[in-house]
């Protein structure tokens, strides 16, 4: 039995030369008397030229040792290295062992006739280095593919991402080639990336030459109607790039490519971007000599954001009751203004001067002013806006004024009303509301056709209180924006103030006995004004003088009666207003 112990471990280690595996099933077949085998540790590492192993279950015998081969060649010839009597030990440290060396291992057994099986082969290099195929961007991940390393290892993968505290193990994974970084953040930087072998005894790899993510960038020139979009190259591809694609979708159809660029170009720029798309574009770069490509992360643009000023149109100058004016206008609502400012001026063709009016974004459709420091009373008064966009373009909208009313007060005691009003483009009179105010009390005095620009007020001159009435007039307006927006508004014009003129009538003889014993005029529209009457004798001498509308002569001087003679009279009316009645003539005293 011993010397068969022999023979067999001499068979065993011609057949190591060649496949183990195979040969030794050809052995099975031709030495017929073995019947058993006897299990080899379990040689699972080599960690730092240590061998390492797990002690097998035999069940024909006493276990007696080890025996360890080694070969620089992995298809041989083995030599014996050593033998382990101790059978507790699984363990041994190759002291002069060299760079990729070769081991394997037998059970040695109290088990005549049987024949012991060999460990795994195994060898005392690092893991493989592992080459990163590509690293992707993917619903704004980063997605890492490398190669799986030729070997008979088993091994795992130490994923590394460079960080501002340096480069870091992220994750650790098996029996895959692919990684998503949850933790990455590719849309705003480029991300770097190293994969690690690492086998059961827990060597590592050494580190390859990182990849990196790319990261695009856009800037849009509205100006230009172009999008420029710039990116980060892709690094340490092993046959580099061969060119960049750039990839788009428009208003979320599918993404079609819009344009190339050699390996050295890392931008491109679209032209005529249409208004209202939103674009979303990506880089694509190409692998020299494959077929392999990765992406970077997608951008999306709403090219709404950005717009000019499509109009600006007047829609009102109101004189408001303290004599400012209340400005409005309608603009693009999602202009992107610079800056816009309200001139006025006293002619349609002098709108220079600075109303003080700041813009702050965002723009609004319908935008108000109120302007002070200016006089709509005497004058209609000019206005215009003009805006400011970020390429520079200046846009002025047209004229508007307010609507002026003047009018007279007419000696047939009515007043004549008349107002012009410069109807801005898009504005249409629907008609004319003309209020007129008494000591407070404000009424309609008519609503006129859009065609009709004055009216005649008759006064009724015994109610003292319309010696004085103010006016305005209102255009009820339709308005048509260019967007198509209608808007309904009411302007307003100055107020107007006409004092009617104060009459005065004398009676032309008073008889101080009988029932006329008063000399005094009849009035109208008198009040409040200042009045002088004197009376003279026929020699010029001055018997009566008064101030008060109220008091008469009654045909005396200091209390004495005077004469029956013709006397003459002058009287003067000065109304607030600065209108002056004069009245001369004679009087008949009877007695």
């Amino acid at each position: 039995m011993k010397k068969n112990t022999v023979q067999n471990l001499k068979i065993l280690s011609f057949i190591k030369i060649f496949d183990r595996t195979l040969l030794f099933g050809v052995f099975l077949m031709v030495y017929q008397p073995i019947r058993a085998q006897i299990p080899a540790p379990d040689l699972y590492c080599i960690r730092n030229d240590t061998l390492q192993w797990s002690v097998p279950t035999v069940n024909c015998g006493n276990i007696l040792g080890y025996e360890i081969y080694y070969s620089d060649a992995k298809s041989g010839p083995y030599s014996l290295l050593t033998t382990i009597n101790n059978v507790s030990v699984n363990s041994y440290f190759h002291i002069t062992a060299g760079k990729d060396f070769y081991y394997y291992m037998l059970t040695k057994a109290d088990c005549p006739g049987q024949l012991p099986l060999s460990s795994d082969t195994l060898d005392n290099t690092d893991p493989p280095l592992v080459p990163i195929e590509v690293v992707n961007v993917l619903n704004g991940k980063c997605v890492i593919t490398w190669k799986i390393p030729a070997t008979t290892k088993q091994l795992s993968y130490i994923i590394y991402r460079t960080t501002p505290n340096g480069t870091l193990p992220i994750d650790t994974v098996s029996n895959t080639n692919t990684y998503t970084d949850l933790t990455s953040n590719p849309l705003v930087q480029s991300e770097s990336y190293f994969i690690l072998a690492l086998d059961l005894c827990g060597n590592a790899s050494i580190f390859d030459k990182p990849h990196y993510s790319i990261l695009a960038d856009t800037s849009f020139d509205y100006c230009k109607r172009e999008l420029r979009i710039s990116w980060t190259k892709y690094q340490n591809w092993a046959n580099g790039v061969e060119a960049y694609q750039i990839w788009a979708s428009t208003n979320g159809a599918n993404a079609i490519m819009v344009g190339t660029t050699d390996a050295a170009t890392t931008d491109f720029t679209l032209k005529n971007i249409a208004k209202g798309d939103k674009l979303c574009i990506y880089i694509k770069a190409l692998q020299a000599g494959s077929n392999l490509t990765t992406q970077s992360n997608e951008i999306c643009i709403d090219i709404n954001a950005i717009r000019p000023v499509e109009f600006i149109q007047p829609i009102s100058a109101s004189v408001l009751s303290n004599n400012s004016v209340e400005l409005k206008w309608a603009w693009s609502a999602d202009a992107d203004l610079q800056s816009a400012s309200v001139l006025s001026g006293n002619s349609i063709t002098n709108i220079t001067s600075n109303t003080g009016y700041v813009y702050n974004a965002p723009a609004v459709q319908v935008n108000e002013f109120t302007i002070t420091g200016i006089n709509p009373v005497h004058a209609p008064v000019f206005f215009k806006v003009s805006a400011t966009d970020f390429c520079g373009a200046i846009y002025a909208s047209f004229p508007v004024s307010t609507i002026h009313m003047t009018g007279k007060a007419n000696e047939d005691k009515s007043n004549t009303l008349v107002w012009d009003f410069l109807a801005p483009a898009g504005i249409i009179v629907k008609n004319y509301t003309v209020f007129k105010n008494i000591a407070g009390n404000e009424t309609v005095e008519g609503v006129l056709p859009a065609n009709v620009n004055a009216l005649k007020d008759e006064v009724d001159i015994d109610k003292q209180e319309e010696a004085e009435i103010c006016y305005y007039v209102v255009a009820n307006v339709e308005i048509t924006l260019e967007d198509g927006t209608v808007l309904e508004e009411k302007i307003r014009s100055n107020d107007i103030c006409l004092q009617q003129f104060a009459s005065l009538f004398f009676p032309n003889a008073i008889a101080p006995d009988g029932l006329n014993n008063e000399f005094r005029p009849l009035t109208v529209f008198a009040q409040n004004a200042t009045y002088t009457l004197q009376v003279y004798d026929r020699f010029g001498q001055k018997v009566f003088e008064t101030n008060d509308i109220n008091q008469p002569w009654k045909g005396k001087k200091d209390g004495v009666a005077l004469p029956l003679g013709v006397y003459v009279y002058y009287a003067r009316l000065l109304q607030p207003n600065g209108k002056t009645e004069e009245r001369k003539g004679s009087v008949l005293l009877l007695r």
